[in-house]
């Protein structure tokens, strides 16, 4: 039994050194993209609105990345969509939460 509840407490401290581990190192990585974040704060407005992307002028602006994933992402959820409604009706399962007569010894 004492080797039981020793090797119990050996793991609790592997996971309590684990998780103060990964803080450490989440914080470590906030600090350093805070850091490098600050050096361009005055062009946070400008990357978000404007369209260009010009490495050779270091003129970097991504309004045209955003609307292009956000775009992209509304059809993906537009298509899954769509092609869920068969697989779930084949189930019995319709949006009111009710089943279907055939499949009513299921629940």
């Amino acid at each position: 039994m004492k080797s039981e509840r020793s090797s119990d407490t050996a793991f609790r401290t592997l996971l309590v050194l684990g998780g103060i581990a990964v803080s450490v190192l989440l914080i470590a990585i906030f600090v350093s993209l805070t850091v490098a974040a600050r050096r361009d704060h005055c062009k946070r407005i400008s990357f978000l609105t404007g369209s260009e992307w010009d490495p050779v002028t270091s003129s970097f602006h991504s309004l045209a990345f955003v609307v292009g994933t956000l775009i992209t992402s509304l059809i993906a959820l537009v298509v899954a969509t769509i092609l869920s409604l068969p697989w779930r009706s084949s189930w019995g399962i319709f949006p009111n939460g009710r089943l279907q007569r055939d499949h009513a010894h299921c629940r």
